[in-house]
């Protein structure tokens, strides 16, 4: 054969590549636009339809058919390339390759059907066991998940036969269609959608490509990340230390969230004092998914704790709290000691924990038992590591004898319900000597399967006759009723618990911290805020009197106000120092805001700062209002500072913890020194 002769065999095979890779992008494309189609139909189903841009969906369905161009266009040259040497391990990859992004894309929407939030770099987050485990909690994978994977490998396979086949692709149309594709694949951006041309994250969501979205996360995500390329560490400590909104005596720029505490405590003058000598008790209910959507006078929708709502009108009320964090990871570093998150949670530095001052320490160092009661699995972010270098000691979470929840699948369930938690602890508290308990509730999380469950799902009908029909709230509860009754189940379990904890001697000296993790996925976020915004009580027989205030708080405020509260009222001795990020709880009967708060996603992002009543979120500037309600505002200039600030305090503070500069050892803090 002559070097001719070989060129124009290469140029015939290449010729005939390029039309059945033509054929296959169409075969791609046809099924990438239905599953487009398959994701605006999902939308109308879980989505209130009043909140559905069907306009904009219709225009993203459109650039569906364009993105799939793209992709195909990213993979044309590669797959020539390969086709020079071997045509048949072209073909092979190709098809694997376009199956497999057709099956992520189809696997994406039936995730974001069912989380309402698309999937991203939070895959990372978690072990191998952790993510079987939230599998089997959101009731395993179902028969849809199933057939829709099943369904689409036959559909594309399917698609592909029938056009090589049937359809005679000429050299001219193939070389088009191939010059179209690689036009597509230069001009890839113009066709992914941005978040700053929708009003909301929401609808951003929505249209947005969930296999596009995902890929962008994980490129962008970056599983080792370099602390240590901070410059002038000092010079950005110092900023942030002169930046505070509230001041705190800052002891170094080493130390970049050490300061004395020598803070006065605002919720003093509400408790009444105890005899020389006793101290209180302190109890914490940490509650899944409890947000003001759901919950409270000031709910947009309904309430469905009635008993919650009760107990708020006897006790100090934040109806303008903010959990830090998107998800139940960071409520309890949080609440508990006001930890920052370094790179994605506190918890998940649990091979190497830095220095921290906790209230448990702190009350343990005065000789109180501490405690955790939990029905769920305590391993799960690393939850039992956190809580006993926290000062816990110990944890209950096995109650034997009791019944757990109804099973999602295959005998799967998640643990023990509200029902057991509360009624079942009692045994193991002992009032022998002052105590802290900790609880974390689980019924009001996916898959809202509780025991009795009927009884409180006649309660959510009860509650419809109370909404005007017709309304968002009404067609929400009336599709959401089994969700919604878990919630009527955890309040009438808290009345329980209450009633119990009356009959027991230290119950007139017992404070009581109540609040949720974060918000509840039912019922949509208003705004960027909305997310975080949650009912924060403070309960005792020990208050003067109730009172509702209207200051913008955040679980970072908890621990250094029980702290300063427990020192200055009742005599116990503390730390001269803390590195809490919170301050003392604002008890201010008017609206304002005096924060510095960052917020961390679900997918570790921090893309929420507030610093007073002015909120950045995503590339948007807001003016923050009472209720959390979020008016845009229009100054280039702070929004461009505020996103610094955001990633300077990122730098900061995964610094801080991966450097062990939170905190001082014990020795040198001063620890037990009463405040002077």
């Amino acid at each position: 054969m002559t070097l001719s002769q070989y060129f124009n065999r290469r140029s015939f095979s290449l010729m005939a590549s390029l039309k059945w890779f033509a054929l296959v992008a169409m075969a791609f494309s046809i099924i990438f636009f239905f599953s487009g189609i398959l994701d605006v139909i999902l939308i109308s189903i879980s989505q209130n339809v009043e909140d559905v841009n069907y306009l904009t969906l219709a225009k993203s369905l459109g650039l569906e058919i364009l993105l799939s161009f793209s992709l195909a266009g990213l993979w044309l040259l590669p797959f020539m390339v390969i086709a020079f040497f071997s045509r048949i391990t072209a073909k092979l990859i190709s098809l694997f390759i376009f199956t497999l992004s057709l099956l992520l894309n189809v696997l994406l929407i039936y995730y974001y059907y069912k989380t309402s939030v698309p999937l991203d770099q939070v895959i990372f987050m978690y072990s191998y066991k952790s993510i079987i485990s939230v599998i089997n909690i959101s009731g395993g994978i179902s028969f849809l998940g199933i057939a829709s994977v099943v369904f689409v490998i036959f559909l594309f396979l399917a698609l592909v036969y029938l056009l090589i086949s049937k359809v005679q692709l000429s050299r001219i149309s193939a070389l088009i269609f191939g010059l179209i594709l690689i036009a597509s694949a230069a001009t890839t951006n113009v066709y992914i959608v941005s978040p700053n041309a929708f009003k909301s994250e929401q609808q951003y969501y929505n249209n947005a490509n969930k296999l596009i979205y995902f890929v962008k996360a994980v490129l962008h995500y970056r599983a080792d990340y370099n602390e240590t390329d901070i410059t002038n560490i000092r010079a950005l400590n110092a900023k942030w230390q002169q930046k505070e909104v509230t001041p705190k005596t800052y002891v170094n720029t080493i130390y970049p969230f050490l300061y004395i505490d020598d803070n006065s405590s605002t919720l003093a003058p509400f408790f009444n004092a105890l005899p020389k000598g006793e101290k209180p008790d302190v109890v914490f209910v940490v509650v899944e998914s409890l947000s003001n959507t759901l919950s409270g006078k000031y709910s947009p929708n309904h309430s469905f704790t009635p008993f919650f709502d009760s107990l708020a009108e006897q006790s100090l009320y934040w109806h303008n709290a903010l959990s830090s964090s998107e998800r139940t990871f960071g409520v309890l570093p949080t609440v508990l000691a006001s930890l920052p998150p370094g790179k994605t949670g506190f918890m998940a530095y649990y091979k190497h924990y830095p220095h921290f001052y906790s209230l448990p320490l702190m009350l343990k160092a005065n000789g109180y038992r501490t405690q955790m009661f939990y029905g769920g699995w305590i391993g799960f972010t690393h939850m039992d590591s956190f809580v006993h270098t926290c000062g816990i000691d110990s944890i209950y979470n096995n109650f034997v004898g009791y019944k757990k929840m109804p099973p999602v699948k295959d005998d799967f369930t998640w643990g023990y319900g509200d029902d057991v938690l509360f009624r079942a602890s009692f045994p193991y508290v002992d009032n022998k000597k002052p105590y802290f308990s900790l609880y974390l509730t689980l019924s009001t999380h996916s898959p809202f399967s509780v025991n009795n469950q009927q009884q409180y799902i006649d309660k959510v009908d009860e509650a419809l006759s109370d909404i005007k029909e017709g309304t968002y709230p009404y067609k929400y509860t009336l599709t959401h009723k089994k969700q919604l009754s878990t919630f009527f189940m955890f309040d009438n379990e808290l009345r329980n618990f209450f009633r119990e904890y009356k009959k027991r001697p230290e119950y007139n000296k017992t404070i009581f911290v109540i609040t949720g993790d974060h918000k509840s996925a039912l019922f949509y976020a208003t705004n960027n805020l909305d997310k975080y915004h949650v009912p924060l009580v403070i309960f005792s027989p020990l208050l003067k009197k109730a009172q509702e205030f209207k200051g913008v708080v955040s679980h970072f405020d908890i621990m250094p106000s029980m702290v300063n509260l427990l020192e200055e009222k009742y005599g116990l001795k503390g730390s001269l120092y803390n590195e809490a990020l919170g301050h003392e709880l604002d008890t201010s009967t008017v609206f304002h805001s005096t924060q510095r708060l960052f917020f961390m996603r679900n997918n570790r992002n921090v893309d929420e700062y507030l610093y007073n009543d002015i909120v950045v979120a995503g590339n948007r500037l807001y003016r923050l209002h009472d209720s959390i309600k979020m008016e845009p505002i229009d100054n280039e200039q702070i929004k461009n500072k505020m996103q610094k600030e955001i990633k300077e305090y990122m730098h900061l503070q995964k610094r801080a913890v991966k450097s062990n500069t939170l905190f001082l050892p014990q020795k040198e803090t001063g620890f037990l020194k009463k405040r002077k």
